[in-house]
């Protein structure tokens, strides 16, 4: 859709110096090699390396006509499309175009349409940022974020060329439709009117055949700032994202992403004020142990401790060492901290004879006040790389599992992903669980068991992932807990809820001089060790 253009002698020659990229001795096999996979897997995205680009110098020549060019002589091209995206990145497009068409011109022909080629990027784009660290000053730039997707709508296919017959003077015509984040090339690549035309020029009636038009999937979603990445007291931030074309339903609500993509500014009717959005063009999904990259040095540090508490200590040696590191602040409870340290490390996930068995494991902690229920639940806050907080009357079982709502973009009903779903892959822990309500505790039953989450309301029906660990304290019904009668009796919890947690610990209040003096001492030697900070 980009062919044909007017070029100016700068974008001309920013087009040509993308070709010698291609054409390079020092990417030209890497690069045709990659275009011919893509052209194998009937994709139409290449995945570029910003610091090939970011090497790749091009030559002066024939700047010297061209005034306050962007591409000087010492800039690379992958500076270029990093500063100034919306003018670099049709251009490689373009000349992407004329390599396949070069290499394979009938893989560009799809029925009687043209196929479209596109860039994605990856490697060292910039800083990864959080949406909270959007600022102005990074508009109409290339950006790399990382968050969770909250929210994502429909698909929903964008016109980009219509083809209208008349069949008064027996010929076609052809409208083209863009919009404000279509980079604008020339002036024929304004935006226009999303109004369908009725008559031609001379007032003939036309028809619109949308068999012979063109369109491309487009899809918006929300990316939310990692809860566990926001300030304390402050409220995850969101950035709008628009996925087009292959990159449709490439992620769901729920996941942990890496992706790349221009920030742009836009207006709608209907707003007066401006609007921001990224226009993605690659996207990774990520889970929450690829997030730390791997040390060698580390790992062999590790290893030789486990081979030293393994001599030492037998089979169980590395559980009760490590044991000892989790919340030491709490004196005692020794068997809860093995039980933390286990759940943190997680299990292995397995399907037998077309069951699921989940490898996540569930604790309850069902204690009276003021033994240190909270304070483990805070531990593992701080330590779990990927861990959510939320308390029993703070929560409802739609702010659990997942919510319906209207999407903005295309005015449909769309699911928005709640605690349990954002915590795939991690930690949910869950204060005061006694006193969420009954029909918010429903809510949970297939969460903690099947580990997904079904919707089937308001016309929509969608499973989403809750492969998530749940560490839960609870407080007796009456204060105190009585040891004369049953745990779901002291509780108030259902035993079809108590049956999907694989531990309970019920956690006494021995009233014992000793035992109270042994807890103040060691209270106040973790106070006098402790740095003032």
């Amino acid at each position: 859709m980009l062919g044909n253009r007017t070029l100016t002698e700068e974008q001309t020659l920013i087009r040509r110096h993308f070709i010698d990229f291609f054409e390079s001795e020092r990417y030209e096999e890497k690069y045709h090699q990659l275009i011919q996979e893509m052209m194998a897997a009937s994709k139409s995205r290449l995945l570029l390396d910003m610091g090939d680009l970011l090497d790749f110098v091009p030559i002066a020549a024939g700047f010297d006509n061209v005034a306050n060019s962007a591409a000087n002589v010492g800039a690379s091209l992958g500076a270029g499309i990093i500063r100034e995206p919306g003018k670099y990145v049709p251009l490689l497009e373009l000349a992407l175009y004329d390599v396949v068409l070069r290499q394979q011109p009938e893989y560009l022909k799809v029925d009687y349409r043209s196929r479209a080629v596109h860039v994605g990027f990856e490697g060292p784009v910039g800083t990864v940022r959080s949406p909270r660290e959007l600022y102005a000053r990074h508009l109409n730039t290339m950006v790399a974020l990382e968050g969770i997707i909250t929210q994502q709508s429909s698909n929903r296919p964008r016109v980009m060329e219509t083809v209208h017959y008349c069949p008064e003077t027996n010929k076609f015509t052809r409208k083209e439709f863009r919009d404000q984040l279509t980079p604008m090339i020339d002036s024929r690549h304004l935006p226009t009117v999303n109004v369908m035309p009725k008559t031609d020029m001379e007032g003939n009636l036309l028809r619109t055949e949308l068999g012979l038009s063109t369109f491309m999937d487009s899809q918006c979603a929300m990316l939310q700032e990692a809860p566990e990445k926001a300030p304390t007291g402050q409220l995850p931030r969101t950035v709008e994202l628009r996925f087009d074309d292959d990159l449709v339903d490439v992620v769901k609500p729920g996941d942990r992403v890496m992706l790349v993509g221009v920030y742009m500014a836009y207006t709608t009717s209907d707003n007066k004020s401006f609007q921001s959005i990224v226009l993605v063009n690659h996207v990774i999904p990520i889970q929450a142990f690829t997030m730390y990259r791997r040390v060698v040095s580390v790992e062999e540090k590790l290893l030789a401790f486990a081979a030293k508490c393994t001599q030492t200590d037998g089979p169980t040696g590395i559980l009760n060492a490590l044991s000892l590191a989790v919340a030491p602040t709490i004196y005692g409870m020794t068997n809860e901290r093995k039980a933390v340290l286990l759940l943190m490390v997680g299990g292995v996930e397995r399907v037998a004879h077309q069951s699921h068995v989940r490898g996540d494991i569930n604790v309850l902690l069902v204690g009276e006040p003021s033994t240190a229920k909270s304070q483990l639940l805070r531990f593992v806050l701080g330590v779990a790389p990927l861990a959510l907080s939320t308390t029993g009357k703070g929560s409802s079982g739609v702010g659990l599992t997942a919510a319906v709502a209207i999407d903005p973009y295309t005015g449909e009903r769309s699911l928005s992903a709640g605690a349990m779903v954002l915590a795939d892959r991690g930690i949910i822990c869950i204060d005061e669980f006694d006193k969420m309500g009954a029909q918010d505790r429903v809510a949970m039953h297939e969460a903690m068991e099947q580990q997904t989450v079904t919707i089937a309301k308001a016309g929509i029906h969608a499973s989403l992932n809750a492969r998530c660990s749940v560490l839960a304290a609870a407080n007796p019904i009456y204060g105190f807990y009585s040891v004369h009668h049953r745990l779901a009796f002291n509780v108030g919890l259902p035993e079809s809820l108590l049956s999907r947690f694989d531990l309970i610990f019920i956690v006494l209040d021995k009233h014992s001089s000793e035992h109270n003096r042994r807890i103040g001492r060691h209270i106040l030697r973790n106070h006098m060790t402790a740095k003032p900070g």
